[in-house]
């Protein structure tokens, strides 16, 4: 019996204002935890950054999403940081709205179950890219 690896989602919240001096956020999860992984953000519970959003109510807006067996995506894309070139929100400049994007509402006091899908994103993971820094190859 062959052992399957596990899938993991990588996510970038762009916060419909900014927190301090950031306006995005990066996380992972495995695809089988998402959905508890969103309700943790909107609820305050899953970071620091996150939960200052969520006390400001700041709406979270799910911006973009790798689909990986890659476990250390998530670090090579906060280390390249500069969010903002790889956030399509930023990028384009354009309002969020639900018809493109997926909101995590910022709720403190929850009162109801956000549920989070994957299936409003394209069927074709984005491929990740990252600059070089010079000297390397």
């Amino acid at each position: 019996m062959s052992q399957q690896l596990p899938i993991y989602v990588v996510y970038m919240f762009h916060f419909a204002a900014k927190v301090g001096n950031a306006q995005h956020y990066v996380g992972s999860t495995t695809t089988l935890n998402f959905d508890r992984r969103m309700r943790d953000h909107s609820h305050g519970r899953a970071s620091a950054l996150t939960a200052e959003a969520v006390k400001r109510r700041i709406d979270l807006w799910i911006a973009r999403t790798w689909f990986t067996s890659d476990r250390g995506l998530e670090q090579r894309l906060k280390s390249a940081s500069r969010y903002s070139l790889k956030c399509p929100i930023c990028k384009e400049r354009v309002t969020p709205s639900a018809s493109r994007f997926q909101c995590i509402v910022a709720d403190p006091q929850p009162t109801f179950a956000v549920t989070a899908t994957l299936e409003w994103q394209n069927a074709a993971p984005a491929a990740a890219t990252f600059p070089q820094k010079k000297g390397r190859s």
